[in-house]
């Protein structure tokens, strides 16, 4: 399946969802220039988001080595459990936050996201992270997984959201809350918000 190379969704700055909060202070658990890991940022806008929300429950498709997820876990309250979700059961896979103290309140699950049950997380988690398959139907069932998943606060990102991964700008484009995300700048992340959330964009 081939798509133009193009991201239709609007723009926006990331201080025009922050707007108005001053003096967060935030965590950083690394600051690298490897690309896997994720831009400077990149962190910064999640880690910025972790603090606002204050979430009770996190979920992250695509762990990876586990950066994002030591991130957002560093983040957020004592009380918060952070779900993070890979296909691959290889050591390096979590291999960041397995010696991190916020490591307790990770929970890691092996499978993947297309076939991973999500049930008994509906409704229940506050800011979701996805960064997983970038094929375009693999990123639809995501997203209707994102949704299922969200609860009546909750804020989810969509990293690598742009002309250079057709598949992941084209399924936002086309799923039905579409007018409802939007492209963070100086970020490869796609942006939503329930209208209950701590953070908004207006077109």
């Amino acid at each position: 399946m081939r798509f133009l190379l193009t991201c239709r969704l609007p723009n926006i700055r990331p201080e025009q969802i922050l707007a108005g909060r001053e003096n967060v202070q935030i965590t950083l658990p690394l600051i690298s220039t490897d690309v896997e890991t994720g831009s400077f940022a990149e962190h910064t806008v999640l880690a910025t988001l972790a603090c606002i929300l204050r979430p009770r429950r996190c979920f992250e498709i695509g762990t990876s080595l586990g950066i994002t997820t030591a991130i957002i876990a560093s983040n957020c309250p004592a009380e918060c459990i952070v779900d993070t979700l890979d296909i691959s059961n290889e050591p390096r896979i979590g291999s960041f936050f397995r010696t991190r103290p916020e490591s307790c309140r990770i929970r890691q699950h092996v499978a993947p996201s297309t076939s991973f049950d999500f049930t008994p997380f509906t409704g229940q988690v506050d800011l979701v992270l996805v960064d997983g398959s970038h094929d375009y139907r693999d990123v639809s069932r995501d997203i209707a997984s994102v949704f299922q998943i969200l609860s009546p606060r909750g804020v989810a990102l969509w990293h690598d959201v742009g002309p250079d991964w057709p598949g992941v700008s084209k399924a936002l484009q086309d799923c039905q809350r579409a007018d409802y995300i939007c492209r963070l700048e100086g970020t490869s992340f796609g942006f939503y918000a329930v209208p209950q959330a701590e953070v908004h964009w207006k077109k």
